[in-house]
């Protein structure tokens, strides 16, 4: 074998230095091998190249979003001295136990080694899903409604799930009473589960032919989610068989830069004033203070219709569907005719 490459990630430096010395010494494989001790350094660099071997530890494995790399082979290294199978997004991988004579170690990889390039074609899921989140730090400019809207049009075009961290995105859609919401998901991935579809299909409903996930009831059930639990859940929905999946993102939620950098595209609504627009900029710049890593290109300022829905009307979303602001998204957002 050769002219392959060999990345090994794991958070001990030493422990991967060491592993990559033997690598390159003793087992003449012909393979470029690299090291990575940050998860997003390591993305960075797997952005646009396959990898025939990835090592990873199982912490950050749990962390890994496998949509986002290109390999043939990944192969799970714990601390514990039990080996087996582990699975993530519907696949599985083998674990084997870190400390155990290196020999050993390359000969179990070596054994489960496959050419097939087929075998794990997840970055492929990437472009199955593109994840668009609409959040504002303005009050009442229209974020829910305009989510809704957006998500309407998206499913005229294809399969299209609409999730929703906002409470009261009930009254719009008039769901009530569902046996299953979003609480339900976020303490599945609490308990360790990373196989979203069944649990995901169970929680959906239907409105007008668009799929939604029932926000949580109380706020309080994810105000305190993990950023872990967050990150996992975005990076589960990418494989979920959907061609869009709009976020209605809440002030609830902590962590917002790690969210953002999930999705594809940030719409952010405001109100067509200097004080909302100066409010916008300073959230931006404070995004970008606490992580430096979010791009701004993601971010779309919007100044849509104002959506205004009469009480002793038909229900919230019927208004919404003969809106001008719905007109305003088929034409001038997403720039496709809807019929509904």
């Amino acid at each position: 074998m050769n002219n392959g490459l060999i990345v090994l990630l794991d958070g001990n430096e030493k422990y991967a230095q060491c592993l990559c010395e033997y690598l390159n010494t003793h087992t003449g494989l012909g393979y470029k091998i690299t090291t990575f001790t940050k998860l997003d350094e390591f993305l960075n660099f797997s952005d646009s190249i396959q990898i025939d071997i990835l090592l990873v530890d199982d912490y950050l494995f749990n962390k890994l979003p496998l949509y986002k790399i290109s390999f043939i082979n990944l192969f799970i290294l714990s601390g514990k001295k039990e080996s087996g199978v582990i699975q993530k997004d519907d696949f599985t991988f083998h674990v084997f136990f870190k400390y155990q004579s290196i020999q050993s170690l390359i000969h179990q990889i070596m054994s489960n080694f496959s050419m097939n390039s087929s075998l794990y074609n997840i970055k492929a899921l990437k472009d199955s899903a593109s994840i668009i989140g609409v959040y504002s730090p303005i009050k009442r400019c229209g974020k829910t409604s305009f989510s809704i809207a957006l998500a309407t049009v998206y499913s005229s075009m294809d399969s299209t799930l609409l999730i929703s961290f906002d409470e009261n995105s009930t009254e719009y859609l008039n769901i009530h009473n569902t046996q299953k919401n979003l609480s339900d998901i976020m303490f599945y991935l609490l308990e360790g589960g990373n196989s979203l579809m069944g649990h995901l299909d169970s929680a959906v409903c239907s409105v007008n032919g668009l799929d939604i996930v029932p926000p949580a009831p109380y706020s309080d059930d994810i105000r305190h989610l993990d950023n872990d639990i967050l990150t996992t859940f975005f990076s589960l929905l990418k494989n979920t068989g959907y061609r869009y999946i709009v976020v209605d993102f809440a002030d609830t939620l902590s962590g917002m830069s790690t969210l953002f950098n999930s999705c594809d595209k940030v719409y952010m609504p405001v109100i067509n004033d200097d004080i909302s627009r100066k409010k916008l900029s300073s959230f931006i710049a404070a995004l970008k203070n606490i992580d430096s890593g979010v791009s701004e290109d993601i971010f779309t300022l919007i100044t849509p219709p104002i959506f205004e829905y009469s009480s002793e009307a038909t229900s919230i979303y019927n208004q919404i569907m003969i809106s001008p602001l719905l007109q305003y998204i088929s034409s001038d957002i997403v720039g496709h005719k809807n019929d509904r």
